[in-house]
């Protein structure tokens, strides 16, 4: 079949023509026949190895008994237990059991779940079948692949229309057929269309049939992904696009290629709404931000075949320079929003992408994290990745466009990086946790922000979009609505670097400051608050660590409260403010953490300590909270990560009203005292990505 060409009628810049059109013959899609040709006859180890994995699946699948549901499938977090997030068994037609709590249950959401993993098989297994019969020329491999397709052409049209939530017909706009969300419709359409450009020179689908692929499959689907979900904003999109794209190229449709690029909330809406200056996906999680990148890179690469470079845009590219300045020095991302734990190695396959395209040798060291067996890397078709270092960015900076501060560092005995979280909120995705922090040293996160848990437990709202979970302050004991705040200053002295951010309105009538500083014995935190009406502040912090001495509390029967987040902290113990001036929580086999706060001069009415949830619901992680009833407040604290004993810091002193414009603060040690004045105030031209002088900062006075 013969492929259109989108006519370049697009604005100067939005499109670039490559050299060439590339083929006009199927296969095109995503590689032609030249390049299977290629990599089929690769003496590279990893080609070798990719192609053989490839035909043994497709094998496998030549036996396989495939059963493609008759009926749509469900949200696949429906699959796990909401007791305890664990992935339900399923024992029989509607029948689970929750593997810890050996207990079958009917439970038709999960039974609905289970067909969306069917689907999933089914659309793989057609695109691995194809890629096998590109790669082999087997026509069995071809045969059972077009097999997927017509069943998917006779059933498409009589799936109904339905979400998550149990809506049909129009109101189900988020929903699709094969699948409860257009996400999972758009997500495996994709490998469908592949498969289908990679077979047609086989001759096992008659005309009468591709047609009725076309039509009855393809052009249905892409009508259903053609409904406004109202999630044009988010990663959802960047899939929808993607499919539509997979779609129109193959068919030589015109209209859907330029919708797909140049739509409402095509290619180019999508790079000037969510990415950051920063080079950021702006739902602010790492593990969405390389879901958001997979359909742009093929959509990338199914454009290059046809003789365009959306490759052209610098916004695609710095999605890749991002992931680079927003880790932790050991690669790992801080978690915040709906995240899980996250590693740039996990991106290794779409940096092999990147470094095919752009040559960065960046890029080529984090496509060598990875095992080179993603079918985005073998496309790629790089022979050798070169040697080098980690590419990860290991100073203190400031990200303005999402709203992040990393200061790093060795401040004390180990190795330690602060993100400090001001920014964006980050769509659905986000969290209320503005000014929160979180800190890793001795390799983990120690002041643990829960991320999502997963989306299928209670506890994803009840306690991750709760702001009691982070280590932020509540006001109130109510969770901060979505706001977006700004840094104030962002300096760097002799044997300190030191940030200041703002939020002033994620609650009616509060201002928030928090300033944060390294030194090389400790770090320094100091958060305000300003109203012109009282309020409980309750300053919050998880830090993963043993349970500190509880000698001076007392058991609080009653807990904390009841709902907002409260209601999960547990074995809760309360001290009088005044009585208390540090705790030590122990870190197993590394040494401690000590946090030491002014001493008897009632930086808070009471601290609670107990334990909280952590990235998982087993995760017990133990909690202070630091409360002060009043219009206006300050907290602060010397944070020491030191050997086992006692760390170097005696005591802390602070001076001045949280309505002043400054906060005086001083650490003493066994023969020092270090000496703080910190000005609450914005700084022109002082809060860009890398620090500035002290000198530079009015007001701000560090003797160290």
């Amino acid at each position: 079949m013969k492929r259109l060409l989108l006519a370049m009628l697009l604005l100067p810049g939005a499109l670039l023509r490559a050299d060439g059109a590339g083929s006009t013959e199927h296969p095109f899609l995503l590689i032609d026949r030249a390049g299977l040709d290629r990599l089929s006859q690769s003496g590279l180890p990893h080609i070798k190895n990719f192609c053989r994995q490839v035909t043994n699946q497709a094998d496998v699948l030549l036996k396989q008994d495939l059963s493609i549901p008759e009926q749509g499938g469900g949200w696949y977090f429906d699959l796990y237990c909401a007791n305890e997030g664990a992935y339900l068994q399923r024992v029989a037609p509607s029948r689970f059991v929750c593997p810890n709590e050996h207990k079958t249950n009917e439970n038709k959401k999960a039974e609905a779940a289970w067909r969306s993993t069917q689907h999933d098989i089914a659309a793989h297994g057609a695109q691995t079948l194809g890629l096998a019969y590109g790669l082999t020329g087997k026509k069995a491999y071809a045969e059972k692949a077009a097999w997927i397709l017509l069943k998917y052409a006779d059933l498409y049209n009589g799936y109904k229309r339905h979400d998550r939530w149990g809506r049909t017909g129009f109101l189900a706009f988020m929903g699709g057929k094969r699948y409860a969300q257009a996400l999972d419709e758009a997500v495996n359409l994709i490998p469908c269309a592949w498969s289908y450009d990679l077979i047609q020179p086989s001759g096992v689908l008659t005309p009468a049939q591709a047609k009725h692929v076309e039509k009855d499959f393809f052009e249905a689907a892409v009508k259903e992904l053609q409904v406004p979900t109202f999630q044009q904003d988010n990663n959802h999109q960047t899939w929808i696009n993607a499919a539509i794209a997979s779609v129109g190229f193959c068919l030589g449709d015109e209209a859907l290629i330029k919708e797909s690029i140049e739509g409402k909330y095509g290619f180019k809406y999508q790079m000037n709404r969510c990415v950051t200056a920063d080079g950021l996906w702006h739902e602010g999680t790492m593990a969405y931000q390389r879901y958001a990148m997979e359909p742009l890179v093929i959509h990338a690469r199914m454009a290059a075949q046809a003789g365009m470079k959306l490759s052209g845009d610098s916004r695609l590219r710095s999605l890749f320079d991002g992931p680079l300045i927003a880790a932790f020095p050991d690669g790992s991302y801080p978690i915040n929003n709906d995240s899980d734990p996250y590693r740039l190695s996990g991106m290794a396959d779409l940096y092999e992408w990147a470094y095919a395209v752009w040559g960065d040798p960046r890029y080529a060291a984090v496509a060598a994290q990875g095992n080179r067996q993603g079918w985005l890397a073998f496309l790629a078709g790089v022979p050798e990745l070169p040697a080098g270092g980690s590419p990860v960015v290991t100073g203190s900076r400031n990200l303005p466009g999402i709203g992040q501060l990393f200061l790093n560092g060795k401040p004390g005995v180990a190795a330690a990086c602060l993100m400090m979280k001001y920014g964006i909120h980050g769509g659905d995705h986000g969290h209320p946790d503005k000014l929160g922090i979180v800190l890793q040293a001795w390799g983990e996160d120690r002041f643990v922000d829960p991320g999502r848990i997963t989306y299928s437990v209670p506890e994803y709202k009840s306690w991750c979009k709760q702001s009691v979970a982070h280590n932020t302050m509540v006001v109130d004991q109510k969770s901060q609505r979505p706001a977006e705040g700004r840094c104030l200053w962002f300096a760097e002295g002799t044997g300190f670097q030191a940030a200041c951010a703002r939020v002033d309105d994620a609650y009616a009538g509060v201002t928030m400051d928090r300033m944060v500083a390294f030194t090389d014995r400790y770090i320094l935190d100091c958060f305000r608050t300003v109203s012109d009406d009282a309020h409980t502040y309750d300053l919050s912090l998880h830090v993963r660590g043993g349970m500190p001495a509880t000698n001076r509390f007392t058991p609080c029967e009653q807990g904390l409260g009841r709902d907002q987040g409260y209601q999960h902290l547990d074995n809760v113990m309360r001290c009088d403010g005044s009585a208390v001036a540090s705790l030590t929580w122990p870190v197993r086999g590394q040494g401690a953490i000590t946090l030491t706060a002014p001493y008897g001069e009632k930086e808070a009415d009471a601290w609670f300590i107990g334990n909280g949830i952590g990235t998982h619901l087993g995760d017990k992680v133990p909690f202070l909270i630091r409360r002060k009833v009043a219009k206006a407040a300050v907290w602060c604290a010397v944070y020491e990560l030191h050997a086992p004993g006692i760390g170097a810091v005696k005591r802390v002193t602070s001076e001045g009203r949280a309505e002043a414009g400054q906060l005086k603060v001083s650490v003493h040690g066994e023969g020092w005292t270090d000496k703080w004045t910190i000005p609450w105030l914005a700084v022109t031209n002082a809060a860009g990505g890398m620090p500035v002088s002290a000198d530079l900062i009015p007001g701000l006075k560090v003797r160290l």
